[in-house]
């Protein structure tokens, strides 16, 4: 009997002008390099006298008082690290999530963030977004060191070794002026949505002072209170007849978002009660961003079988005493952001979390029902006039991101 040999595969060819390798097919004037022959440590302690910086998700790296949250940072800043303007300083234990940013500033931060300074070869206003490449967020997940998503880290020994694929200087300098300039247009959009909330929030604030309502714990309003769970999934979306359990970000400030999902192989995993309905009023359990504990949303309608996680609670409540749109209204006002802060867990630079025990405490004002919907009409007013701009933050974002994609990959080249 003669053997067969199997025929070596071939390995695959690049397209014209491009070439293989450990980072993908990139072109050919980019190079595949490691983190650390980009970028290198600082750790310069003892700068007393710098003010405190923070590295937020949505922000990137900004003055620590520009924050409307409370201050955890320890009293003793002996050991926080100095930034110098130009630095990227990242959340060690939030990488895997893109909580990074450069910095316009000279400050401090805390000693649970790693900054780096840009080397030669690295435009600094490219860096923020090679850092927050899907791909790369992608493989900052996967090298992160830690049992669950609570733990992980991504100190810079570990950062340095991953692969990425850079361009040429002249080439990052082009792409960075691009992304700056759809940024700007993101900008002005958050900028119009911040201030009509803004208008919203304090109208609705004096309606509710001048009613001069007795205030109520969420105690004798809150029915139930249930979570889900969060197993192991492939990161992506749920398709059309597949089922997807709830990410953090599925609960926004502009409301649910269903998209922000991971599919779910297992749907034994799960019991129905966890199922997410039409004007269920969500929060988050747990959070990287303290600003983002404890957001709350009413989800529209759905058409998707999605699953609470264990990071977002939904919250039944009495509707004989209230309106869940109220109390939605009532969760995102300062007063109630201000008790949510202070009830959550958890140190500067990890996950935050929010019991079950801290939310049935907290505190607000409960008109009558008549009240209640009144003012909750008088919100949904302010926000119809927002939607038309939120719609275009929506597609400037949907852009941006599938504008980066193409330019940091190389699919899309830019000329001048």
């Amino acid at each position: 009997m003669i053997a067969l040999r199997a025929m070596p595969q071939s390995a695959p060819k690049a397209r014209p002008g491009y070439k293989i390798t450990p980072c993908g097919e990139i072109p050919q004037e980019w190079e595949c390099v490691p983190l650390g022959s980009i970028f290198a440590e600082r750790v310069e302690t003892g700068y007393l006298d710098l003010p405190l910086l923070a590295v937020t998700g949505e922000r990137g790296v900004v003055p620590r008082d520009s924050l409307n949250r409370r201050d955890s940072s320890n009293e003793d800043k002996s050991a926080y690290l100095r930034v110098l303007p130009d630095d990227i300083a990242y959340n060690t234990m939030r990488m895997w999530q893109g909580v990074a940013g450069l910095s316009a500033y000279e400050g401090i931060v805390s000693p649970a963030y790693t900054v780096c300074r840009p080397l030669d070869g690295l435009v600094p206003k490219f860096a923020p977004h090679l850092l927050k490449h899907p791909a790369n967020i992608r493989l900052f997940h996967r090298h992160s060191q830690g049992l669950v998503d609570d733990t992980l880290n991504l100190k810079f020994p570990h950062f340095a070794k991953l692969l990425v694929a850079l361009p040429p200087v002249a080439e990052q300098k082009k792409i960075a002026a691009v992304l700056a300039d759809v940024d700007a247009a993101i900008g002005a959009a958050q900028q119009f949505i911040e201030h009509s909330g803004s208008v919203r929030n304090k109208t609705v604030l004096a309606q509710l002072h001048a009613l001069k309502a007795p205030r109520i714990s969420f105690s004798k309003i809150v029915t139930a209170i249930e979570a889900g769970k969060s197993p192991l999934c492939e990161d992506r979306p749920a398709t059309a007849g597949e089922v997807g359990v709830l990410k953090i970000g599925a609960v926004s400030p502009r409301g649910f978002d269903p998209e922000q999902n991971k599919v779910v192989a297992d749907e034994s995993l799960f019991s129905p009660e966890m199922l997410v309905q039409a004007n269920d009023l969500l929060m988050t359990r747990a959070n990287g961003s303290p600003e983002l504990i404890g957001l709350s949303c009413v989800v529209g309608r759905i058409s998707q079988r999605l699953y609470l996680s264990d990071k977002t609670f939904r919250v039944s409540l009495n509707a004989q005493k209230v309106d869940k749109h109220f109390v939605d209204i009532c969760l995102r006002s300062q007063p109630l952001r201000a008790q949510i802060e202070t009830a959550s867990t958890g140190g500067s630079g990890s996950m935050s979390n929010l019991s079950q025990s801290a939310i049935l405490s907290l505190q607000m004002q409960l008109p009558s029902l008549a009240d209640q919907h009144r003012i909750v009409s008088l919100s949904q007013s302010f926000s119809a006039a927002m939607t038309a701009e939120e719609q275009k933050l929506a597609t400037l974002e949907r852009v941006k991101t599938e504008l980066a994609r193409r330019l940091l990959t190389g699919a899309l080249r830019v000329k001048s």
